[in-house]
């Protein structure tokens, strides 16, 4: 019997109950339950979307501001070494043509001057 039914379920599958779908559509999709339906979608968007804009944008700056401040702590120092060392170096140049100007001021005087 059982064997029976399965074949009868999957040989006439539907014929009764399917036949024709509109009283399901009719059922489910009314004009009450798709005004319904249509409400529920504008409210849950407008509920929705306050956050999901917070997610996109506002935690995007913050994402990117705790990265530049990371990016600062770890590169900082280099940068000012490397500051203090090209600063130091143009010292260390400008003082050696001082230097040469004022030897050559000692050996010439006023001279150097008129030139």
């Amino acid at each position: 019997k059982i064997v029976f039914f399965k074949n009868y379920l999957l040989a006439n599958m539907g014929s009764w109950v399917s036949r024709n779908r509109f009283w399901w559509h009719t059922c489910i999709y009314d004009d009450y339950m798709t005004r319904e339906i249509h409400y529920t979608w504008m409210i849950g968007t407008f509920v929705v979307l306050p956050y999901y804009w917070w997610g996109l944008h506002i935690t995007r700056e913050g994402e990117v501001n705790i990265s530049h401040g990371n990016y600062y702590q770890e590169y900082q120092p280099r940068r000012l070494r490397m500051t203090h060392n090209l600063i130091f170096e143009n010292f260390v140049m400008m003082s050696e043509q001082w230097q040469k100007y004022n030897d050559e001021y000692q050996s010439k005087g006023k001279k150097m001057l008129e030139e």
